[in-house]
């Protein structure tokens, strides 16, 4: 009887260390899955950081760079190099670039009005060279002043008028030279008020007419050929009637 008694004690002995086992390999199992969910939030959060602003610094904590939002609250990144500076922004947008004396450099964007354009920049800031591409379709080449005012032009307007013009300190065109919208070539001189003194056209048909105008602009000499042929000379007073002509 005592023999049965102690065999069957030592089968529940037996029986219960293998439940032990099975709970404690079943809470191994358990704790896997759970460092595994926290593991691949973990990695999923990785994916996508949130911040209003980055600072890149370098070993001595110098700042290298920022990537955040500028003062109109649009993205940018600036990157900085004792003087040298690279600027990147959504206002715009614009890429804006200065060499290591903080002054050269270039900018690349679109402006306040919408015109997509490449500047080119000496030491002055505003000196230089500017491409430009407006929204109505006109597109020029400028070279600028020390005051960044337009020196000299190379410009296409949207009604197909190609020309080259060349302004004053002032920024008033003072030369002309093109071919108008109508596939018509011209030179033209003006005065420091803008009013045309002196030009060479062809007219339509390939006649050539040479002018000079006085200070309200009204034409007084005028030397054409006619299309008939023969030369003309035409002298104008001062409310443009005909007061000589030959022949």
């Amino acid at each position: 009887m005592q023999a049965d008694t102690r065999a069957r004690l030592a089968r529940l002995e037996t029986q219960n260390r293998r439940l032990q086992h099975a709970v404690l390999l079943l809470g191994l199992a358990l704790a896997g899955l759970v460092a595994a969910g926290l593991a691949a939030t973990a990695r999923g959060a990785d994916k996508e950081l949130r911040s209003e602003r980055f600072v890149l610094v370098d070993a001595a904590g110098a700042e290298l760079g920022v990537l955040g939002a500028d003062s109109e609250g649009a993205a940018s990144l600036i990157l900085r190099k004792d003087k040298a500076s690279a600027a990147l922004t959504m206002y715009g947008p614009g890429l804006s670039l200065r060499g290591p004396d903080g002054k050269r450099g270039g900018w690349l964007g679109v402006d306040s009005k919408g015109a997509a354009g490449l500047s080119l920049t000496g030491e002055k800031l505003r000196d230089g060279v500017r491409l430009t591409v407006k929204p109505d379709g006109a597109s020029g080449a400028y070279l600028l002043s020390p005051e960044g005012r337009e020196r000299v032009g190379l410009e296409l307007l949207p009604d197909g008028t190609a020309a080259l013009n060349v302004r004053d300190a002032a920024g008033i065109t003072r030369a002309f030279a093109g071919i108008t919208g109508k596939d018509l070539p011209a030179v033209l001189l003006l005065d420091d008020k803008g009013t045309k003194r002196a030009g060479l056209a062809l007219q339509a048909g390939g006649f050539p007419l040479f002018s000079l105008d006085d200070e309200q602009g009204q034409g007084r000499i005028e030397l054409s050929q006619r299309f008939d042929g023969p030369a003309r000379a035409r002298l104008f007073d001062a409310a443009g009637q005909v007061s000589f002509e030959a022949p």
